[in-house]
């Protein structure tokens, strides 16, 4: 069976013969022995523990629709099972504004049915991807890992109507306010990385930067187990 990797707040990996044993994310300080492993989809994996908590892992390649549709799934699967954990591990270079859309849709959905989710970025997270790392109860960061926001690309403002202008910026008001609600960077820091005249701009934040300005809750190494 192809190992998968988890990540604890107290980056504790314990391997024995018997058993193996990893925090909880809600509750770092309470050890709980791991269970069983059973696979959901290509992408996804069901983890029970001893005490009978369960997790979903799920992996973000890419923010495009077939991921979408996965993380449809396992949502589904999340509430009708009263799954109250997902751990989202991400490398990935962004996608289709409307995929994001549609999974910061779902995520919100899972978070107000009660689902306490950790976001984990492996090495980048960059664009589209960005507003969906943000949304993680817990959002944690390799050491060398990477942050990018950069302006929509593919559309020049001065060649659009007016609705396409007006729906550009709806897209671009939501990802800002997901960022600045969790951050230290304001709203309109966000906007201005997103609306530079020059479309090739990019930003980059690493792992310090990112510690420091609000957008990760922890540095901490990929454990495997």
């Amino acid at each position: 069976m192809k190992q998968f990797m988890l990540i604890s707040l107290l980056s504790v990996c314990l391997l024995a013969t018997s058993c193996k044993t990893i925090d909880i994310i809600v509750n770092p300080t309470h050890k709980i022995l791991l269970h069983d492993i059973n696979r959901l989809s290509k992408n996804s994996i069901l983890v029970k523990f001893k005490n009978g908590s369960k997790m979903v892992v799920t992996k973000f390649n890419e923010t495009y629709l077939e991921e979408a549709s996965l993380l449809l799934q396992d949502s589904k699967y999340i509430m009708k099972n009263n799954i109250k954990f997902l751990e989202i591990r991400m490398t990935n270079t962004g996608g289709s504004i409307f995929i994001m859309t549609m999974i910061i849709d779902i995520i919100k959905d899972l978070k107000d049915h009660g689902v306490h989710i950790t976001t984990v970025c492996e090495s980048v997270v960059a664009s589209a991807a960005v507003s969906i790392f943000e949304l993680g109860d817990v959002r944690i960061m390799s050491p060398n890992g990477w942050i990018m926001m950069h302006p929509a690309q593919g559309i020049n403002r001065n060649y659009i109507n007016e609705s396409t202008l007006k729906m550009l910026e709806n897209i671009e008001d939501l990802y800002a306010s997901i960022i600045s609600l969790r951050s230290k960077l304001s709203k309109e820091e966000v906007l201005s990385f997103l609306r530079s005249p020059n479309s090739n701009d990019m930003y980059w934040f690493n792992a310090k930067e990112c510690l420091e300005l609000g957008l990760i809750d922890k540095i901490d190494l990929i454990l495997e187990y």
